[in-house]
């Protein structure tokens, strides 16, 4: 069920799409998500919107959305304008390896690919892991993993060289997510970070803000609790580049 504002964004969006004002469109389609971050109806009208300004890396993103969130009832729809983007588009969709370092915290790597499998679609992401001579039971539990290439380390080689050890085995053209194995990923956000690496051609890299960092990423919100965190990400975490 939608929200009052998010019907009517869809409704304004959609008008401005037919008069073809693709740019004030847009405009209406992210504050439509900042009322609902899971709005497949806006994350297909936003795809539709950045296929026709030649954004197809973008496109592909929010198709993908689109179909993460839909329902039943439109999810042929929406998959079969994908599957024809798919065959027109000039680009071939990519995927992303994520890269995870561990030593030890068995606990919060689980928590961690955990929200990577729940709130990413299947079939976009490749996990890696490379653990650095884990005693608790990491290791096991990787080999467990059917969806996990992992890279067991004999000596501890330091966070930035199994950073790079992850980087050389991903799958050939995919982009790299290096992602802390003490962190838990919330929907969408993988979403605005491949979007915002696509917002412009001398875009090389994207990173997260925290409260947890230096520089111009850190903000000053605080949480106590896993729920105050996904809360905090719910309002917050939708895709505006004009922010």
């Amino acid at each position: 069920m939608m929200n009052g504002e998010e019907k009517k964004c869809i409704i304004e969006a959609g008008k401005l799409m037919e008069q073809q004002h693709w740019e004030e469109a847009l405009a209406v389609i992210y504050q439509g998500i900042h009322w609902n971050n899971r709005s497949y109806e806006l994350y297909f009208m936003l795809a539709q919107c950045k296929e026709i300004l030649g954004k197809y890396e973008q496109a592909a993103l929010s198709y993908e959305n689109a179909l993460f969130y839909a329902t039943d009832e439109d999810y042929a729809e929406i998959e079969q304008c994908y599957r024809e983007f798919m065959e027109a588009s000039p680009v071939e969709p990519k995927k992303v390896s994520i890269v995870l370092v561990t030593y030890n915290q068995l606990e919060m790597t689980q928590l961690c690919v955990e929200s990577i499998r729940y709130n990413n679609p299947y079939g976009t992401y490749e996990i890696i892991v490379v653990d650095n001579l884990s005693t608790d039971g990491t290791r096991e539990w990787l080999c467990e993993q059917e969806d996990i290439r992992a890279i067991l380390n004999e000596t501890n080689k330091g966070f930035p060289t199994a950073c790079n050890q992850g980087a050389d085995i991903a799958s050939e053209g995919n982009e790299i997510f290096l992602l802390n194995n003490d962190t838990i990923l919330m929907e969408n956000s993988m979403y605005n970070l491949r979007m915002a690496l696509y917002e412009s051609e001398r875009t090389g890299a994207v990173g997260a803000c925290s409260n947890k960092v230096g520089n111009r990423q850190q903000i000053a919100e605080q949480y106590q609790t896993i729920d105050e965190y996904a809360l905090y990400a719910k309002t917050h975490n939708c895709y505006d580049p004009s922010m």
